[in-house]
This record gives structure tokens, sequence and C-alpha cells, in this order.
């Protein structure tokens, strides 16, 4: 009998993540298993029944959902505890973001997987995550202009993400408590001092300051607060810095992505957000895209490889993942500031045959490792002694 497996359908915002779930389905079934796709959050008799249904192709060879989706308890244990079956995530952003599913994660030998080598050390100190962890990063999509041709390429340099004035953030920690302003404080001049520090690495940097913190309450909570109150910031922050540099030197780009109002770009054309599959289309009509990921110092963004997938050439910020991969070949421009990104964004436009070759040379590289099918591939492997 065909053997099946169970993905959990996200709700998302733009649609994304649900994009992942259906290119991992499609990847599970080239790889000859049966795919059912259940939606993470519908009314739980109808999971019931959905689940019901796989298991008419026996016991699935695994459960899967995106940052932790798809856990149910019942009396206080994981219902895959219950009855035996794999179960496996992945955390698309920073995991902070998601503590609160930790505690449901099932014990029975879970696999999670992590878009960057160095979330789980920031996490694994205070938080009791159960099972194996392994470092998975995204994978990316095609979309309807991938091969177009450079020539027919109506636009130059497109972004994509949401905007947040990183003031506003900042202003916000002023009437907290005198030892969190400390810590956020000081932790911003820590990364804004050291462009490869991550934020989570700042907490080890400033342990005098954040022991006593975490003496005034539940550690996991403080710590919770204090980096999602520190990365949105950082994230902010770095996305206004690096298109505000740009703007300066007369770079034109357009961004696509809501909450860009108060930054006054005189250059830059803001687009509003589009949905996540009209997005991949809108890639194929640029000749670059940016990405600014600056949260994954030590990973990969999609944005990353849906440029490359889309032949557009991809302009990304350091990470030591990335430059791994362009350690043979080219296949990304990596800078670390605005300055050198701008340098970079005129040189390409003065040499658009290097331009383009490294494009389409990029392209073929990830159609060959870093679509969803082969992380489809990646989570088998890694979950086959469970499965």
């Amino acid at each position: 009998m065909e053997k099946c497996i169970v993905l959990f359908r996200p709700i998302s915002n733009y649609g994304a993540n649900v994009y992942f779930i259906e290119d991992l389905a499609k990847g599970f079934s080239i790889l000859g298993y049966k795919v059912f796709i259940i939606n993470a959050f519908g009314d739980i008799n109808k999971v019931q029944k959905e689940l019901g249904a796989a298991f008419q192709y026996g016991k699935p060879r695994l459960i899967f959902g995106i940052n932790g989706d798809g856990q149910f308890n019942i009396n206080g244990k994981s219902i895959y505890d219950l009855s035996g079956l794999t179960y496996a995530s992945l955390f698309v952003d920073h995991p902070i973001y998601h503590a609160i599913r930790f505690a449901k994660i099932p014990q029975n030998n879970p696999t999670t997987f992590w878009v960057d080598k160095k979330h789980l050390d920031s996490l694994s100190s205070i938080f009791k995550i159960p099972g194996r962890f392994n470092f998975l990063p995204h994978g990316g999509s095609k979309g309807t202009n991938a091969h177009k041709r450079f020539k027919d390429r109506e636009n130059n340099l497109m972004f994509a993400g949401s905007g947040n004035d990183p003031d506003t953030i900042y202003h916000s920690w002023q009437d907290s408590d005198p030892f969190v302003k400390d810590f956020l404080t000081n932790a911003v001049d820590l990364i804004e001092g050291d462009e490869w520090l991550s934020v989570h690495e700042t907490f080890e940097k400033l342990e005098s300051i954040v022991e006593p913190l975490f003496s005034l309450g539940n550690k996991a909570e403080i710590y919770s607060k204090l980096l999602i109150s520190l990365e949105s910031y950082v994230r902010a922050k770095k996305r206004f810095e690096i298109l505000k540099g740009l703007d300066r030197q007369g770079i034109h780009v357009d961004i696509y992505g809501e909450g860009w109002e108060f930054a006054s770009f005189v250059n830059h054309s803001c687009k509003g957000p589009l949905p996540y599959s009209q997005l991949l289309d809108q890639i194929g009509n640029y000749k670059m895209f940016v990405n600014i990921s600056f949260m994954f110092m030590h990973g990969a963004h999609e944005r990353i490889f849906n440029s490359m997938l889309n032949g557009s050439l991809t302009l990304t910020n350091e990470s030591s993942f990335v430059s791994e991969m362009n350690r043979t070949e080219l296949n990304s421009i990596n800078y670390l500031n605005p300055e050198e990104l701008a340098d970079k964004v005129d040189f390409y436009n003065e040499n658009p045959k290097n331009r383009e070759e490294i494009a389409l040379n990029a392209r073929d590289f990830a159609l060959e490792n870093h679509t969803w099918s082969h992380r489809a591939d990646q989570i088998l492997k890694e979950t086959k002694e469970h499965g």
C-alpha cells in the first residue's frame, strides 16, 4: 500500500507558509507518497476525520507542520506520543515568536528544523525543547516569469518586505522597567558596533545585565519579551537603513510590502503588499532583487532562493551559510552595509553581461539544490529512523 504523509496547512497573512506546505506536498508526491493536507486551525472533529482518512493508507510516515502547527493534546499528552506517530516541524522565522508551542512538541523523538544555525543555541538554555534538531534553510519557489529574458525585464531593482518605524519601537522602550531599558539600549549599541552580531548573541555579552532581569519572574517569559522587542527593532532598523542608504544614492527601488509610509523615500516607489504567488511572478519582471534579512546571519530566507529561481540577480546581506554557498561558484552578491550595496548595484548596472551570467548560473544552482522538493527529501532523510 502507498505510504502517506500528513501536512498541516497554516494560517498565513500573504499565503507564504501555505505556499511552502503546498510546494512540500508536491515534493513528497514526487518521492512517491500520498499526501494529505489538513487545516491546522480547523474544527477538531474535522481534523480527526481527515486524520482518519489518512490512516486508511496505514500508519503515516510523517506528520508535519510549519512553526509547530498541528499539535493536539489529550489529557496533557501529545496525540503523537500516544499513537507512536512521527512529528516534525520547520520554524520558518525566528522561533521565539512561536515559543508558546515548544511545550506542546511531542516528547517521543520529534524532529524540529531551524532556518538559522544559531537559533537553537539561543533557545536551548532557556526552553526545554525535546527531540532532534536540524538546520534546514527555506526552499525557493518559481513564478510564471521565472524564465523571462533579461532584455524583456522592464524593471531594475526590487525589495519585498514590510516596514516598521525603528524610532517608534525604540522610544516605546523608554517607559519600560529600567533594567529592561538598560538591556535593550546596550544590546542595540553592541549590534550597531558589530555587523555580524545576531540578536540572541547579545544575551551572552550582556550577562551581567540579563541575569538580574531573569530573577524578576519567569525566565522563559522574560527572555521571550526581550528577544522579540530586540529582534523587531533590529529587523526594522536594518531594512530602513539599507533602503534609506540606496535612496540617498539616488538608486530607485520598487518596494513591495506594507508599513513604509513613515520612511518618506525620495527615489523609491512603495507598491504595497502582494499575495505570495503574485510576488513570485513579480520577481521575474526585475533584473535585480535585494534581500535584507539580518535576522538570519547563519541561515537563509526564502527570498534568496525565490530571487534565484525567478532569474533575478540576488543581492543579499552576508550570512555564514550564504558565504559557504558561494565558495565554489558565485550565486549571489553579498553586502554588509548600505554603502557596499550601493556600490554593487552601480557596478552591475554598468556591467549587464556579468549580472545576467551570475543570475542564470544561480537559477540553475537553485533548481538543483534549493527548491521545496529538495527540502522534502531532506526532511524525509532526517526523520528516517523514526518513520
